[in-house]
Formats: structure tokens, C-alpha cells, sequence
């Protein structure tokens, strides 16, 4: 198995990137004051993330590996700047 957390991706049209986003649970950080924020959600096993001053654009999908590898790069720092 490759060690590359993108393997296996595969891109989909644009119906399919809204399939099961109609009734997701969409979150956005406490420590957004405006709409110009991003939103998270979890459908199924995937993870969504929208920007939310742009509704009308498929949303982003990660598999659980993948979020689970970005969550820890927030963790640590890696992602810093």
C-alpha cells in the first residue's frame, strides 16, 4: 500500500459532488464573526468542507485517511506557514 494519503483519488462530476450535502450537519468555527468562513460536515464516512460564501459550489470530500492525516497536521503544526 502506497504511503501517499492521495492515492485512490478519483474525481466525480458535479451531481455527485452534492450527493448527501442537502441535509448535512455543516459546522463552522466559534470564532467565525462573518460568512466568510469555512464549513464543515460529515456525511457517511466522508468528510465535506465548503467555503460558506459560495454555497452554490460542490463541496470539497475526503476520505476518513485523509482528514484524519489534515487534522494532524493542524495538530502539530505542519501546516504553519
Amino acid at each position: 500500500m502506497s504511503d501517499d494519503i492521495f492515492s485512490g483519488h478519483r474525481s466525480i462530476n458535479l451531481p455527485d459532488a452534492f450527493a448527501g450535502t442537502a441535509n448535512a450537519d455543516w459546522r463552522r468555527s466559534t470564532r467565525c464573526g462573518s460568512n466568510a468562513c469555512v464549513e464543515i460536515a460529515k456525511v457517511g464516512k466522508s468528510y465535506l468542507v465548503r467555503d460558506s460564501k459560495d454555497l452554490g459550489q460542490a463541496p470539497l470530500r475526503f476520505s476518513p485517511r485523509v482528514w484524519r492525516a489534515f487534522v494532524a497536521g493542524l495538530s502539530t503544526g505542519e501546516l504553519n506557514s
